[in-house]
């Protein structure tokens, strides 16, 4: 699976697909493997029918996140735990 990259402003915030996916065996199907992803893509969108995206926590594990509500905005870095 590829890296995904979002854009948040002019940022690229990268999640590799050990971050943002997981596998198991799911044994009520003949132990076959499948994929879940730790994203949600929401695309009936709150504004003019935009797609967005849930994120959650498995992003913002891997990057510090800040939310300013009194200047409505939200800042990233990259979490030390997780920078390589």
């Amino acid at each position: 699976m590829p890296n995904l990259t979002f854009i948040v402003g002019d940022k690229p915030l990268l999640l590799t697909p050990a971050q943002y996916a997981y596998s198991r065996i799911d044994s009520s199907n003949d132990n076959s493997e499948i994929c879940h992803l730790h994203i949600y893509g929401y695309f009936k969108g709150i504004a003019n029918d935009d797609p967005q995206w849930i994120l959650g926590g498995v992003f913002m594990s891997h990057y510090y996140t800040t939310f300013d509500f009194g200047k409505r905005r939200i800042g990233f870095a990259k979490s030390v735990v997780y920078l390589k």
